[in-house]
């Protein structure tokens, strides 16, 4: 399996080395879990306080609106490697006694899960990618406006004035309703999303190989065949608790992309479905081919195809 370049992420303190210090560990069983997020990353961490804790209710929250919130920062603090058992050093990462697991997920699904998760629920983690997005469009808004097309990928002549001058009269906060899976992949061919660059990768769409570091893990699970791959977890383990299934949202049933194709579909139109489309529904050829070279090395190294 091909490694990665050590990675460091400031600030912090000096010892702290990215991802590896965001793994969880557990020296009752000596096993090591890299968290990936968009990958079952809520269930796997409420497990993990299962099984060391006997529950997981202290680390479920609510926000303003009083729905539940699952409480990563307060999860990571308990049982990741760099706060929990600093003490242990680089044994777990290295230790042929350890056993190292992690779970990786098909890149075009898991990009479209962190669309649907950061973005169509308004997430703060869709503001950046607004902003940026933003900046690069306003140059030449006026010119573009001549051209609805190329203004707005999903417009037509019909659309209405407030929707093609939002972001001109709203600035960034103009996107909030109009954004587009289209405009997400068009963002994400401007940053790098293989290393560090200008712009600061958001994990949820950073490439999983980069959460592997220099770390040899001894079983790469799948989230398509999630329940066979995470028996071999708890048999190896000797645990008898599963994952409850959290954070996880109802799809529709697929269909062919050239029937139905949302990819245009603007976030105030994706928000009044009651169920998810399809990921594949999110992709024409092009977007497909697209987010296929943005995450060649996942495709390859993990074996995956549209």
């Amino acid at each position: 399996m091909p490694q990665a370049t050590r990675e460091t992420l400031p600030p912090g303190p000096q010892d702290y080395q990215w991802p590896a210090d965001e793994y969880y560990v557990s020296e009752r069983y000596r096993a090591v879990y890299c968290p990936i997020p968009k990958v079952a990353c809520s269930s796997l961490k409420l497990w993990w306080a299962d099984v060391h804790q006997g529950g997981h209710d202290s680390f479920v929250g609510q926000d303003e609106r009083h729905f539940p919130v699952i409480l990563h920062e307060k999860l990571d603090h308990e049982f990741r490697l760099f706060a929990a058992l600093p003490a242990l050093g680089r044994e777990p990462l290295k230790s042929e006694d350890w056993f190292r697991f992690v779970f990786v997920r098909n890149p075009w699904s898991r990009l479209v899960s962190a669309f649907l998760n950061k973005f169509v629920a308004s997430q703060p983690q869709a503001e950046p990618v607004y902003q940026h997005f933003h900046n690069r469009w306003r140059p030449d808004a006026w010119q573009r406006l001549l051209r609805p097309r190329a203004f707005f990928p999903g417009a037509r002549q019909s659309d209405s004035p407030r929707d093609a001058f939002a972001p001109l009269l709203r600035g960034a906060k103009g996107w909030r309703d109009h954004f587009t899976f289209h405009h997400f992949v068009d963002y994400l061919t401007t940053v790098e999303l293989n290393d560090f660059g200008e712009v600061p990768v958001d994990i949820h769409w950073m490439p999983q190989w980069r959460f592997f570091g220099l770390t040899k893990f001894d079983f790469v699970g799948r989230l398509e065949n999630f329940h066979q791959d995470f028996d071999h977890v708890r048999n190896r383990l000797g645990i008898a608790e599963t994952p409850a299934d959290v954070n996880r949202s109802t799809y529709a049933p697929p269909s062919h992309p050239l029937e139905v194709n949302v990819a245009e579909w603007p976030l105030s139109r994706l928000r009044r479905m009651e169920k998810c489309p399809h990921y594949r529904s999110f992709y024409t050829p092009r977007l497909a081919q697209i987010v296929g070279d943005l995450y060649r090395r996942d495709v390859e190294q993990f074996g995956y195809d549209f």
